[in-house]
């Protein structure tokens, strides 16, 4: 099965739990939208243009509640204009810090579309440990890390897109 991404990093943790997936780092134009079910149909549509045959495609959201979900599925962009520390001057003035992460996988069998959701609830903290995107800056629920401070298999085992994979792969076993 093929992943759809221009992402090492997401491809690499996706790989973990489904073993033969392989990259195809294919060019789709993606709507810019707050709502990553929406973004996820659209990517879908684009890649059965270009890629006819079983493939998954990811979108991965932060919704930060004192400011009413946003950035929501805009982060890579939020997160690509501003640093972390940006992020967390500008929550400062919030009392609020709790943010949800979510994934959305989108898979094409073939002949039909499915869908498969992650999430994690949990707060913005300053940042604490490595990571790609919002990981040094987001610590789970119940968690005194950040997803940035986890080792692979710790945030494999709580994470928004493996708890969407492990949907994936219970939907392809069955």
């Amino acid at each position: 099965m093929y992943f759809i991404t221009g992402n090492k990093n997401k491809f690499l943790e996706m790989k973990q739990f489904i073993p033969d997936l392989e990259m195809k780092n294919i060019d789709l134009p993606e709507l810019q939208e707050l709502d990553a079910q929406l973004i996820i149909k659209q990517k879908l549509d684009e890649g059965i243009k270009k890629l006819n045959k079983p493939f998954i495609v990811e979108d991965t959201s932060l919704s930060i509640k004192s400011l009413n979900g946003f950035p929501g599925a805009l982060v890579k962009w939020f997160v690509k204009s501003l640093s972390l520390e940006d992020i967390n001057n500008i929550l400062f003035k919030y009392e609020d810090k709790t943010a949800i992460a979510t994934t959305i996988i989108g898979y094409f069998d073939g002949a039909e579309k499915h869908f498969f959701k992650g999430e994690v609830h949990g707060t913005l903290v300053p940042r604490r440990g490595e990571g790609f995107g919002f990981d040094p800056i987001f610590q789970p629920k119940d968690s005194i890390k950040t997803f940035g401070e986890m080792t692979k298999t710790e945030k494999a085992t709580i994470s928004h897109r493996m708890k969407a994979v492990k949907k994936l792969k219970e939907f392809l076993e069955v």
